[in-house]
């Protein structure tokens, strides 16, 4: 099977606020990936000839998958797997300055090199299109010299430099500098085989962003929950981000102030988190030996419903928008 790293945009739907990411795969079918509300997890795989693009918005999230796909006797064969939901931001070239220390770069826990990434070690393609229409306007700029004279000969002469430039500019092409290659594979490497290590390596790249609203609202899922524990842990608690998308209901664990366990349920929804998240949370700090404090951040509020049982049930509600604002 042919095996691939792609980015699917992701919309939601416009009456249901669902998560979906969509791709073409072959000239008859549209995938369509159905996503969790975190965008953490692929929930269903359906296939479409056609979709309603009116009855959808599109996100500023793409999401970052390796996919497999096979044809055989006019049969499909396709199979996904997540890697991670990233804002389109993140792979603009401006945030890729090669001056940049590896890891102040949104990488990616995967072994997939990115067009970015290699951009960063130093790879560079020359443009061959801009090349060959200053050829092209040379040419006729030539014959016409021929046909009429010096004077279109001479009207050439500026054309000379840009045409010039552009043959540069193509040869230009650079190879990735082996060890920034190496340094960037280690790194990628590291982030695979402990995922908690990015709190800690990317914490100066979130704090000094954090006091704005708007880039709380533009962090992907995961990189939100980087992002609280960073914001508890400057208040005192020491927590950590648990496995992502198998965490068991518990996003943050570790201890408060007082050192008294601490576990917390972070909710990167684009509406108010409701009861039911809160009656999860109970049954976690029940079925949990320690007792623990019990937290529910949320990036935009709660419902009443939410209030009035997190209140009864001693579990303390965070909002960051609320927060944010207030400071």
């Amino acid at each position: 099977m042919l095996v691939a790293f792609k980015r699917y945009q992701i919309y939601t739907s416009i009456t249901s606020s669902k998560f979906v990411a969509i791709e073409r795969i072959n000239n008859k079918k549209l995938v369509i990936l159905d996503l969790s509300d975190e965008l953490n997890k692929i929930t269903k795989i359906r296939f479409q000839n056609h979709v309603k693009f009116n009855t959808k918005y599109k996100t500023n999230y793409l999401l970052e998958v390796e996919e497999e796909i096979e044809e055989k006797n006019d049969k499909l064969e396709y199979s996904v797997k997540y890697l991670r939901t990233i804002n389109k931001s993140d792979i603009l070239l401006d945030q890729w300055n090669r001056t940049k220390k590896v890891n102040e770069l949104p990488i990616g826990s995967y072994m997939h090199l990115t067009n970015e990434e290699k951009y960063w070690a130093g790879e560079e393609k020359g443009n061959l299109t801009t090349n060959i229409i200053a050829l092209i306007v040379l040419t006729v700029v030539i014959i016409l010299s021929i046909n009429y004279g010096w004077g279109a000969m001479l009207f050439s002469l500026p054309i000379l430099p840009i045409i010039d430039w552009n043959y540069k500019s193509w040869r230009k092409s650079n190879k990735a500098n082996i060890n920034k290659l190496k340094e960037l594979l280690s790194y990628k490497k590291s982030l695979i085989e402990n995922k908690n290590d990015i709190l800690n390596r990317t914490k100066s790249y979130f704090e000094k962003q954090l006091e704005n609203y708007d880039t709380w609202k533009n962090l992907t899922p995961e990189k939100f929950e980087y992002a609280v524990a960073i914001w508890l842990n400057k208040q005192g608690y020491k927590l950590k981000v648990t496995q992502y998308s198998a965490d068991g209901g518990i996003d943050l664990v570790g201890t408060d102030e007082d050192m008294k366990t601490t576990i917390v349920q972070v909710k990167k929804y684009i509406k108010n988190v409701g009861i039911s998240v809160i009656r999860e949370m109970i049954g976690v700090r029940q079925n949990h030996p320690d007792n623990p404090k019990t937290i529910v951040v949320s990036l935009v509020g709660f419902t009443s419903g939410a209030k009035v049982l997190a209140n009864a049930e001693n579990i303390i509600l965070i909002n960051i928008k609320d927060e944010i604002y207030e400071n």
